[in-house]
């Protein structure tokens, strides 16, 4: 997948809007949708990959589309491996440890 294509699917899972996910990284609302309609093309800069990357959880690398597979706890998972079941338990364990945090 694409820096775009990536981009605009974490910011739907996280049930995040434009403007939230720009508000967190300190851009405009209109940059993060030019990076969600042309990726790379926009020319984001490496401060602003490393700041979407830790606002998604994610590495740069899987961001602008790098990583065949995720990495979870530290442990990096081919496609093969990650069948739609495990892919479903990972989503709910992540959500389930944001709402803690967000709790806490």
């Amino acid at each position: 997948m694409s820096l775009a294509a990536n981009l605009k699917r974490l910011r739907i899972r996280k049930g995040k809007s434009l403007q939230e996910v720009a508000d967190a990284v300190d851009v405009t609302k209109s940059h993060i949708w030019q990076l969600e309609q042309e990726g790379k093309n926009a020319n984001p800069t490496l401060n602003l990959l490393k700041n979407l990357a830790e606002y998604f959880d994610t590495t740069i690398s899987a961001l602008i589309g790098e990583d065949s597979g995720p990495m979870v706890f530290g442990h990096k998972f081919s496609e093969e491996e990650v069948d739609d079941d495990m892919k479903r338990i990972v989503i709910e364990i992540s959500e389930q440890l944001a709402r803690k945090k967000k709790d806490e």
